[in-house]
């Protein structure tokens, strides 16, 4: 247990000394400790909400299990191919959609291409959306 107070030479100045800026970088090894690369399940979040990537949205719902039913489609025919499909969630004007994201790519043009590429295997209105972090 900890005390609630500290030792008796502690100074009197409850600002902290030991939570300083060299602790500000501490949080991003344990993140990235938290996802097994080996993991070969579907993982929370196939796509880094973080990395700034594009990517394929395919379908949209309101309805989350609808949603994921559909991504689960997606991942069985898509993953193989070496394609991240993940859930992206956006809330507007009170309305949550749950976005079917296909691939992750570092540009606008590469998801382009990438939609080109797959061609029958997404729909022909599928866009391509740029990955934020909290979607």
């Amino acid at each position: 247990g900890e005390q609630p107070t500290g030792p008796d030479e502690a100074p009197p100045d409850p600002g902290p000394a030991t939570t300083g800026p060299s602790q500000a970088g501490a949080t991003s090894p344990a993140t990235a400790a938290a996802t097994p690369p080996t993991s070969t399940d579907a993982p929370a979040t196939a796509i880094d909400r973080n990395a700034g990537v594009w990517t394929l949205v395919v379908a949209s719902w309101t309805i989350r299990e609808r949603a994921e039913q559909e991504m689960q489609r997606y991942a069985n025919r898509l993953r193989a191919q070496g394609y991240p499909v993940d859930l992206l969630t956006e809330t507007s004007g009170g309305v949550t959609r749950y976005r079917v994201a296909v691939g992750a790519f570092p540009d606008q043009n590469a998801a382009a291409q990438a939609r080109e590429r797959l061609g029958d295997a997404i729909p022909a209105d599928t866009w391509i959306l740029r990955v934020r972090p909290g979607m």
